[in-house]
């Protein structure tokens, strides 16, 4: 029992019991305030912080919580998280500031089974809406709406369009996107800016591609593709036209071009003529910076004729085929089959996409009918 001393007044002196909860009266009347206690010890309190007493879960909004912390309504969180939490992976600073919500999923599903540190979804179809959205309203120089990274093998960012594949194992990737649709794009940039350093993609290293690789051009059947030559080594061209001059004429290559390939005795330059007029036949004398155009048989002729010149990239100038071992190490010919040609005409394509979306609002349905009847 703990004293209560009020000595120095007319009070009378109480005693206090907080295990019992009895309240004891200096005349030896005793008051039981047990009652007031709640009997549930729903939760506790340490130092200025409280946590459930209970084992189960906890409901904002619902009488029936399924999660150690089930929200059924809108929240709102604010303010400057002072501790980071610490595993961070290494290519990522841990948060000077911390992190107002941080998910950590700890378990290891194994299998076919995944979690998830953060899962969002929506059932809004306003054009706009996510799942989850990151914005980062600093009006710094260096802001990231949403951050992704791994530790050993993976993607930072994984996207999967409609009937996309996951992605494979041991590989590693920046962003890993992934769709099968006919009308799809799995990575699509845009950029209406069409100044000289502006770009929809841009690639800091090598390019890659399985498929053809195209160029969209407006016509009167629509934008038709266009396809880039390949070549098993890394040849830069320039085209141009000129006139011999009694019989010769000598063809300086433009400076800026010259910066940008190799041309030596290991690689000498290729340059092809055609002549536009009557003249005996041409033949050419290449040097590193230069060629002359003759004509045979010491022709005197002052015909006009085009020309093009091939020479090897600068840095690339030694390249010749190189293996792409992503699809593995042996004969992979079998992984890949004719592609038929693409339509032309633009009525041919309607009709096409019409039947690609038919089948495929078809499927949604299917989808939205399982995904509902899921417990």
């Amino acid at each position: 029992m703990s004293s209560l001393d009020n000595s120095g007044t007319d009070d009378q002196n109480l005693t206090w019991d907080p295990s019992t909860l009895i309240l004891g009266i200096e005349d030896g009347n005793l008051i039981d305030l047990s009652a007031f206690a709640d009997p549930d010890d729903d939760w506790k309190i340490s130092g200025n912080n409280i946590y459930s007493g209970l084992p189960g879960n906890v409901g904002i909004g619902t009488n029936a919580p399924s999660q150690k912390l089930h929200v059924v309504g809108k929240t709102f969180v604010t303010g400057g998280a002072s501790a980071p939490y610490s595993p961070f992976p290494n290519s990522i600073a841990a948060p000077s500031a911390g992190s107002i919500i941080y998910g950590n999923n700890t378990a290891n599903a194994g299998g076919n089974n995944v979690s998830y540190g953060v899962y969002g979804s929506t059932q809004s179809d306003t054009y706009g809406s996510a799942g989850v959205a990151g914005i980062s309203t600093a009006f710094s120089n260096n802001e990231i709406g949403v951050l992704g990274d791994y530790d050993f093998f993976g993607s930072a960012v994984l996207a999967i369009g409609w009937d996309g594949d996951w992605m494979p194992a041991f590989k590693d990737y920046g962003v890993y996107a992934s769709l099968d649709y006919d009308d799809g794009h799995a990575v699509h940039g845009t950029n209406t800016d069409l100044s000289a350093s502006a770009a929809a993609v841009y690639a800091q290293g090598n390019l890659i591609a399985t498929g053809a690789k195209n160029a969209s051009v407006p016509t009167s059947k629509g934008n038709q593709l266009l396809y880039s030559m390949e070549s098993p080594e890394v040849w830069f061209e320039d085209l141009g036209f000129a006139e011999l001059v009694n019989g010769e004429v000598t063809i300086h290559l433009d400076n800026l071009f010259l910066e940008t390939v190799v041309i030596d005795e290991s690689h000498p330059m290729h340059v092809f003529v055609q002549e536009q007029g009557e003249c005996n036949e041409l033949y050419v004398i290449p040097g590193t910076t230069s060629f002359t155009v003759k004509e045979k048989n010491n022709g005197s002729s002052n015909v006009r004729f085009s020309y093009r010149v091939l020479a090897k990239r600068t840095n690339y100038q030694d390249h010749r085929f190189g293996m792409d071992n992503y699809f593995g190490y042996g004969d992979t010919r079998d992984q890949f089959e004719y592609v038929p040609p693409f339509p032309v005409e633009p009525e041919v394509v309607k009709e096409r996409m019409e039947q690609a979306f038919k089948e495929k609002e078809l499927k949604a349905l299917e989808m939205k009918k399982a995904r509902e009847a899921k417990p």
